[in-house]
């Protein structure tokens, strides 16, 4: 009986010290964006180069993903459909926590989508990647002001965070 008692108490003690692991979450938001493109470089027989800075903001059922506000940095090289380049972004949640993504950049081809970095409070340790898909975006060289683009993504992943 005591035997018993004991695999029991070293079980209990067990189930409260070993923190549960987190499942793998997915998660799905609309991103509206507006940005400003700079030429960094253009010289005959190369394509031009650009930085873009954007801001913006989601929207989503999910109230950890509704009201994000959104702040990104490219690099891009080229434009049209074979331009490539990089973005970071980061994401401000309500609270102030702050996700950094990273990925590909320009054509705004869907079916590509930034890798989760890092994260800051509550985001602390996430790690994940998103895929996205156009919804609306202005053409080259069309958007509301000069030197200005205008946009809205779906945005579809998932995302995982460590034990506490």
């Amino acid at each position: 009986m005591n035997q018993m008692k004991g695999v029991i108490i070293v079980a209990l003690t067990l189930t409260f010290l070993i923190p549960p692991a987190h499942a793998e979450e997915t998660v799905e938001f609309t991103l509206c964006v507006s940005g400003t493109a700079t030429l960094f470089h253009q010289s005959q027989g190369l394509p031009p180069v650009l930085s873009a800075a954007e801001n913006g903001i989601t929207m989503s059922d999910d109230k950890r993903f509704n009201n994000v506000t959104v702040h990104c940095e490219a690099v891009q090289m080229g434009v049209g459909p074979k331009s490539k380049g990089y973005v970071l972004c980061k994401f401000t949640d309500l609270d102030g926590d702050m996700v950094f993504t990273m990925g590909p950049y320009g054509a705004h081809e869907s079916g590509t989508g930034p890798k989760i970095e890092l994260g800051t409070g509550k985001w602390k340790g996430i790690k994940g990647a998103f895929q996205r898909q156009n919804i609306v975006h202005s053409k080259p060289r069309k958007g509301a002001m000069p030197g200005t683009f205008q946009g809205c993504f779906k945005m579809m992943g998932t995302f995982e965070l460590p034990p506490k």
